[in-house]
């Protein structure tokens, strides 16, 4: 294999390579699927190679980073779908972080990461948990990881806000925004959330 120059990884691909050196059955690729009555929700994508890992003392445990290919919402009611991914603004990555060793992390480890949902400013990621919140209510989930996202391609398009006035606009904003396309999403008419969702909001 050929040598990696520690200047060209990230600091989680930095333990990452010491993490492997002892752990080689970390999963590369990531699949999963969570339905319920109104939505079906899919995810698929890759670990980054050297794998990214970090050590999170709020979920007190050791999680892998995988960088998704597809983040698809569909409808169950009228087959209409979304995929986060191609809604993402250039720049900005949909992740999922997962436990490297489930097995041997304790319940409340596994209700901690359910739980993690997040945009991340500084690395410029949408962070969603591999399980899709687990036992949580998925309409929860599909609302704030598509809330998420639009905050994104808002930041990505009109920059951050700079007092709470434009804070509160830039929510109600993203809030109309996200309405308008789970709308489309759970309607019958021939709109398409997907355009919806991708259109600019400097127009």
């Amino acid at each position: 294999m050929e040598a990696i120059s520690q200047g060209d990884l990230t600091p989680r691909q930095v333990l990452g390579v010491d993490y492997t050196e002892y752990n080689d059955d970390l999963p590369k690729e990531i699949h999963r699927k969570r339905f319920d009555k109104n939505y079906y929700v899919k995810i698929s994508g890759k670990a980054k190679e050297p794998p990214e890992i970090e050590n999170r003392s709020d979920m007190k445990a050791m999680v892998i980073y995988f960088d998704l290919d597809k983040f698809q919402i569909q409808s169950r009611k009228t087959g209409k779908f979304l995929d986060l991914v191609k809604i993402t603004p250039e720049g900005w990555t949909q992740k999922v972080v997962d436990l490297t060793s489930p097995l041997e992390s304790p319940p409340e480890v596994h209700v901690k990461i359910d739980t993690y949902i997040k945009n991340d400013f500084e690395e410029n990621e949408c962070v969603m948990n591999a399980r899709l919140g687990g036992s949580s209510d998925l309409g929860n989930i599909v609302a704030i990881s598509l809330w998420n996202t639009l905050v994104a391609k808002f930041h990505n398009e009109i920059g951050s806000y700079v007092n709470d006035e434009a804070g509160k606009a830039m929510s109600q904003v993203v809030l109309d925004r996200r309405t308008q396309v789970l709308a489309s999403l759970n309607s019958s008419d021939q709109s398409d959330p997907q355009e919806i969702a991708l259109k600019s909001f400097k127009e």
